[in-house]
């Protein structure tokens, strides 16, 4: 690789002293080197603040910025203001990385001329679980409209990507109109209207840190956290069909696609807490209608794989069939 451009790493960092050494090796120890690291503590009550600090005085390219605690999306929009390298990288603070992350990132935006390119991601609990044999690399890209016809195929997460940072910076922040539960999604929604070209790899690259403990894990069987994380994903993805009818109205029944791919994906925490709501009942409610409204439409359409018009259809008339076997795979495992 010729090219040596300067990537900032943006990594938002609350209470996670237990992970943050694992996460800042991995980062510190990348192949590509060229690297502008900005450490966002949200207002740590535990060491992670002071393990942040450590690393800064052993490595020039770490910046520190202590913050009151605002939540992840807040820290994530400072991490991009600071962000002075012409790409940039999120990691979250509890996750790790492989050595050549970044440069695999790297390569693969710069060899396509794309705007946004991503990798895959191993699912771990404990670091020394993770199997690093590489598997043959599958790579997809998408122009233009084939960004919006395939987005259901996009990863939703800000991490595991590299971006122009002044898509980032210039065009889009980070926002959670229902607090910090799902506001990858809205992101997410606005990069498609700006995207040129993407790149797609599965090589999984990114770890993801499974705890019992963590947001995803615990909140995620409660009403409050449900209902705000839903919240998000419905939000961004009606937003997102409205910008379809005005800019793009041949594109928006795929925006429609999208709804409804989240709608479904999500059915799994309604039935996951411990006590359905009214509220839980009225978002069951209104994903059967939306597909049901639809689903002659999106079956039509040659871009969306077979197995997920067999999932609208499911969903739209037997939901909790799909719960029931989503159940038994977690319970297989």
């Amino acid at each position: 690789m010729s090219s040596n451009d300067l990537i900032t790493v943006g990594i938002p960092i609350y209470n996670v002293q237990q992970y943050l050494s694992e996460c800042l090796d991995s980062i510190v120890r990348q192949t590509y080197s060229n690297l502008e690291i900005i450490l966002i503590d949200d207002g740590s009550t535990d060491q992670s603040g002071d393990i942040a600090d450590k690393y800064a005085l052993k490595d020039k390219r770490i910046r520190v910025v202590h913050n009151p605690n605002k939540g992840l999306a807040v820290s994530r929009n400072n991490a991009a203001a600071l962000a002075t390298g012409k790409f940039i990288v999120f990691v979250d603070s509890d996750d790790s990385v492989s050595e050549d992350y970044i440069s695999h990132l790297y390569e693969l935006i710069l060899k396509h001329k794309a705007c946004m390119a991503s990798v895959g991601m191993l699912k771990f609990i404990n670091i020394t679980e993770i199997n690093t044999e590489r598997v043959k690399e599958s790579i997809t890209i998408y122009e233009a409209d084939e960004v919006i016809k395939h987005s259901v195929n996009i990863p939703n997460r800000t991490w595991g990507k590299i971006y122009k940072t002044e898509i980032i910076k210039d065009n889009l922040t980070f926002v959670n109109p229902f607090n910090d539960t799902g506001e990858d999604n809205i992101l997410a929604v606005d990069l498609l209207k700006v995207y040129k070209k993407i790149v797609l790899s599965d090589l999984p690259l990114y770890y993801w840190r499974y705890t019992t403990t963590g947001i995803t894990s615990t909140s995620s069987k409660s009403i409050p956290y449900t209902m705000l994380f839903l919240g998000n994903r419905f939000v961004g993805n009606r937003e997102f069909i409205e910008w379809c009818i005005k800019h793009k109205p041949q594109l928006t029944i795929f925006a429609k696609v999208r709804l409804a791919y989240a709608l479904c994906g999500e059915y799994n925490l309604i039935l996951s807490v411990d006590s359905p709501s009214l509220d839980h009942r009225a978002y069951v409610w209104y994903m059967k209608k939306f597909l049901r409204k639809n689903l002659l439409d999106f079956i039509k359409l040659k871009e969306i794989p077979l197995k997920i018009k067999l999932w609208f259809i499911v969903s739209a008339f037997f939901p909790k069939f799909i719960y029931r076997v989503i159940q038994k795979k977690v319970e297989n495992r």
